[in-house]
C-alpha cells in the first residue's frame, strides 16, 4: 500500500497527513541527443509549486495484489498525462509544475 509508505515520509518531513503526492514524467538528456523518460514522485502545493520530490527519478509501480498494482499504474498514467514533463536534473524547490494544456 503506497499510502503507508508515503505516510512515513510525511512524518519524517513534517508534512501534514493526507497530502497527495503526484507522479510526474521526468526526462534526462544523454550524450548523442538521446532523451529518456521516467516517472518520479513529487509533492505539489496548492499553487502548483514543487515542495518535495523523490531522489530516484524512476519510480516502480507496486501493490500488495494485482488490483493495487493496477491502481498504482493508473495513478502514474493519469498524473503523467496531467502535467508537463520536466527535466529531472532541473527540479527546484518552488518551481511551477504546469498542467498540460493550461
Amino acid at each position: 500500500m503506497k499510502s503507508e509508505t508515503f505516510d512515513s515520509v510525511f512524518k519524517a518531513l513534517g508534512i501534514e497527513h493526507g497530502v497527495r503526492w503526484h507522479y510526474l514524467a521526468a526526462y534526462r538528456d544523454h550524450p548523442g541527443g538521446e532523451r529518456t523518460y521516467s516517472i518520479c514522485a513529487v509533492y505539489i502545493d496548492g499553487e502548483n509549486r514543487l515542495e518535495y520530490w523523490t531522489e530516484n527519478p524512476a519510480m516502480t509501480p507496486t501493490g500488495y495484489d494485482l488490483g493495487e498494482l493496477i491502481d498504482d499504474l493508473r495513478h502514474m498514467l493519469d498524473d503523467a498525462c496531467a502535467y508537463e514533463p520536466v527535466a529531472f536534473d532541473e527540479l527546484r524547490l518552488a518551481m511551477e509544475i504546469r498542467r498540460r494544456g493550461a
